[in-house]
């Protein structure tokens, strides 16, 4: 949440129009949920990782910083939805490992060695 907070206050200038403009849409039409100004938010963030990613450069020591924060935002944003993923799925790999038929606890194991 620290990551993200420091992101959204340091967005390049025209992200920062473009989020403020679209969170006081939102704002006005008073029917907003928090889930809504969430997907703003990420998809600020989203933006700003595809930007960083298309220039690849770093100007300054805070444009430095902020290509770091981007890039560890990313990574956990990644950790948390396969962490997510795994943990909806272990009941089906349970049931695999504890099979008494070979090739599903086979099945099961070569996922992990993948």
């Amino acid at each position: 949440e620290e990551v993200k907070v420091y992101i959204l206050e340091n967005l390049p200038s025209h992200l920062r129009t473009a989020i403020d403009s679209a969170l006081e849409e939102l704002d006005e039409n008073e029917e907003g949920s928090s889930k809504e100004r969430e997907n703003i938010e990420n998809a600020a963030i989203l933006t700003a990782i595809a930007e960083l990613d298309a220039l690849n450069v770093a100007d300054d020591e805070a444009q430095s910083q902020f290509s770091a924060k981007l890039r560890a935002h990313q990574f956990l944003h990644s950790a948390l939805e396969f962490i997510n993923l795994f943990e909806s799925a272990h009941t089906a790999f349970d049931s695999m490992l504890l099979s008494s038929n070979n090739s599903d606890v086979t099945e099961a194991l070569r996922f992990f060695v993948r």
